[in-house]
């Protein structure tokens, strides 16, 4: 039987409301607000670690505090429009990895996507899931899909998966909606199996949790 902390990687959501220790066992944990200080200071590792949180999206100095706990630290690459040169993305992948981030967040150059350069769109995916995967880190595609059709949540999808990205993630936070079952259903079929969906932003209860999971 798999326990609630495999589902981590799933769901990441900064206003998830609490249903126990369980459902924060599958959560990140994102500091998306400027300013945001993680509870008690900076020193989140203690409490995350409890919890069985999976990621903390952390600042570069954070990364330190986290070392000697299991909970995985992550950054986010482009955030929050995905407009950043592709060599900009790489050497931001590259030196988040050095400072110690084990998952990369990338976003998408949605104005690309929908002005049909997939190439520009696929190079940047490219780019920043070779330099992770090199140093040993995973990559998640951030496709912003309230922003997106659906051809175009497919399209972003395929990319990603050509490109060898370890997942497709629904929203940055930064949008008008996050995640829906229709979105998470939607990716799900689009890569085949051969990436991870995340669904982000919007998860407040468990009910809307477990629709996700079962939707993919």
């Amino acid at each position: 039987m798999r326990k609630i902390q495999d589902f981590g990687g799933f769901f990441d959501e900064t206003t998830l409301v609490l249903c126990g220790d369980a459902l924060i066992g599958i959560t990140d944990v994102a500091q998306l607000a400027l300013g945001l200080e993680p509870p008690g200071g900076h020193e989140p590792a203690a409490g995350l670690e409890r919890l069985a949180v999976a990621d903390l999206v952390a600042e570069w100095f954070e990364t330190e505090l986290l070392r000697a706990t299991t909970v995985k630290v992550c950054t986010v690459i482009g955030l929050p429009s995905g407009v950043a040169r592709s060599e900009t993305k790489v050497l931001e992948a590259e030196r988040a990895i050095q400072d110690g981030a084990q998952e990369i967040d990338m976003v998408i150059n949605v104005g690309a996507l929908k002005a049909r350069d997939l190439e520009l769109v696929a190079r940047d995916i490219r780019g920043v899931v070779s330099q992770a995967h090199d140093l040993g880190a995973i990559v998640k595609v951030i496709i912003e899909a309230v922003l997106l059709t659906d051809e175009e949540k497919t399209i972003a999808c395929l990319l990603s998966k050509e490109a060898g990205a370890d997942f497709v993630k629904t929203s940055t936070g930064f949008g008008a909606a996050g995640a829906t079952v229709e979105d998470v259903r939607l990716m799900k079929t689009a890569v085949a199996g051969r990436a991870k969906v995340k669904a982000s932003g919007g998860i407040r209860d468990w009910k809307t949790a477990q629709a996700m999971l079962e939707a993919g």
